[in-house]
This record gives C-alpha cells, sequence and structure tokens, in this order.
C-alpha cells in the first residue's frame, strides 16, 4: 500500500495457485450399529439383546483418540433399569471399565485408542432392560425402541448410527 499527501491509496492483490498432486493425510470415521436377537421374559419383563458397533476408519490418516458413546437409558427409558451385561471390542479397541449406559457413564472406550487408515473394529454390548408399558396396555404388543450412537475421534467430525430395536 502506497499513500502520499493528497494521493488515492492503491491496493494491488495478487493470487497464488498451488497445485496440490496428493492431499494431506485425513481422518474420516463411519459407525454402523446392529441389534442382535431379542430375547424377552414375560415373567420380569425384561428384555436381553446384544448391540454390537461397528466403526471404520475410511480416512488417509489414523484416528486418534477414538471414542464411542451410547446413552442407553436414554433410549429405553428412565426407568427402564438398564443392565450392561458385557462389553467386548475388537481391532484393539479398549473398553471402558466404567461404561454403565448411563450419563455419565456412557463412553464405552477408554479414549486413548487409535485405529488405523483404513481400518475397523466393533465393539459388542450385551444389556438387559426393563420393558415399560403404559397402564392398560393390552398384549400383544410390539415395542420400539430407537437408539443412536456416536463415534468421534481427534481431527474427525464426530457420526451418529441409529437402530431400531422392534
Amino acid at each position: 500500500r502506497a499513500e502520499a499527501l493528497g494521493a488515492t491509496a492503491v491496493i494491488a492483490l495478487a493470487t497464488l495457485p498451488v497445485s496440490l498432486t496428493e492431499c494431506p493425510p485425513s481422518p474420516s470415521l463411519e459407525l454402523e450399529k446392529v441389534f442382535g436377537a431379542v430375547s424377552y421374559d414375560a415373567s420380569s419383563g425384561r428384555v436381553s439383546t446384544a448391540i454390537t458397533l461397528s466403526v471404520s476408519n475410511v480416512g488417509s490418516a489414523d484416528l486418534e483418540q477414538l471414542q464411542l458413546s451410547d446413552d442407553l437409558v436414554a433410549s429405553f427409558g428412565a426407568g427402564s433399569d438398564v443392565e450392561v451385561l458385557s462389553v467386548t471390542a475388537t481391532g484393539g479397541l479398549t473398553p471402558n471399565p466404567s461404561y454403565t449406559g448411563a450419563v455419565p457413564n456412557a463412553l464405552l472406550l477408554s479414549g486413548a485408542d487409535t485405529l488405523a487408515a483404513g481400518a475397523q473394529a466393533s465393539v459388542t454390548l450385551t444389556v438387559d432392560f426393563a420393558v415399560q408399558l403404559p397402564a392398560g396396555t393390552e398384549c400383544p404388543v410390539t415395542v420400539t425402541y430407537e437408539n443412536a450412537a456416536r463415534a468421534e475421534a481427534l481431527g474427525a467430525t464426530a457420526v451418529i448410527a441409529l437402530a431400531t430395536l422392534p
């Protein structure tokens, strides 16, 4: 910028084209959620099922500080008495031993895991919960639950997977 007494200021603008032959590595993730077979005990009014969360690194960089979360109480109801019977993981993921399926313990992983570019891993949890029917509900009846899980990692956009339990 040049200025002189009584002169008009002038700005010069230039563009710099940069051709990239390769893009820098970037993390990207996908999440899929599937319910397993459902078992219902009419005498106790409780349902048991397995839930599998499969996470894939579809990016070109490792996913660091990978975390999965699933708030089961939000899906099955506050009075559902959700009980997490087991949590197992594959692909080098480390389950969070404090996971209960309810906030503040709805994080499934330790938070220190890394998932390599192109890799896939999964977490399977077996849960048991009480079915809550409105007063006066006549059976047989089908109760449907929608459940959402979230996956996130350092530098990657968080994703949510929905599944329906018929």
